[in-house]
Parts: C-alpha cells; structure tokens; sequence
C-alpha cells in the first residue's frame, strides 16, 4: 500500500489542502482566505491528517503547487512543505496548476487551453 501524501496549494484564493493514499482522497480541505493563507495552512494540514486518520510520521510525500498563482500564496505553500519534509525527512514534490486543470478538462486526447 503507498504512503498517504499530503497536497497543499495555496496559489488561488482559494486554496486547498488534501490526503490522498493512492487512488484514493482521503482528506480535503478548501481554504477560503483572502490574503490569510500563512494563518490557515498549518491548522488546515492538522484537520485534514485528522479526517484522513494520517500521522504525521506516516506521511510518504508532499506535494505542492508550482503555480501559477499568487507569488506570496505559492512561496507560503513551498516554504511550509519544505519545513514538512525536512522535518519528516520525506521528498517533496511541485506540480503545474495549468497542467492539473487541463488534465481536469478529461480532453486527453486533444489541446487544452487552461
């Protein structure tokens, strides 16, 4: 069985948090904060370990966005899963925002525009 991994993006105004263990979503949390994303992101990730019944020292990842997006939201989200992954001593991952609504758009085989 893989390794729960723990997403965060915070390149929008609305933000996210999220557990996945595979295929499965184990946990997600919408964060709707207007320029707060510092003060709601640790307490988001606690929540949504919580719900996904993930400690922390079970975690196999963290995955966060690249952007594009808020440059202070994007640098918030990278700086708090350095800070998770040097503290677990698990790899960190960084994905595109553009390439995940793409993918969303379910045109796999034609050109998206996102």
């Amino acid at each position: 069985m893989p390794k729960p991994i723990l997403a965060l993006d915070c390149s929008t105004s609305t933000g996210s948090i999220a557990v996945g263990d595979g295929d499965d979503l184990l946990a997600e949390i919408t964060l709707r904060v207007s320029g707060g994303s510092s003060s709601a992101i640790l307490p988001a990730i606690d929540r949504g370990m919580e719900m996904a019944g993930v400690a922390r020292g079970d975690l196999g990842a963290v995955a966060v966005s690249g952007g594009p997006g808020s440059f202070t939201g994007i640098r918030i989200a990278a700086a708090t899963a350095k800070g998770i992954v040097h503290a677990l001593g698990v790899p960190r991952y960084s994905y595109s925002g553009l390439r995940v609504s793409a993918g969303g758009a379910g045109a796999a085989d034609r050109v998206v525009c996102a």
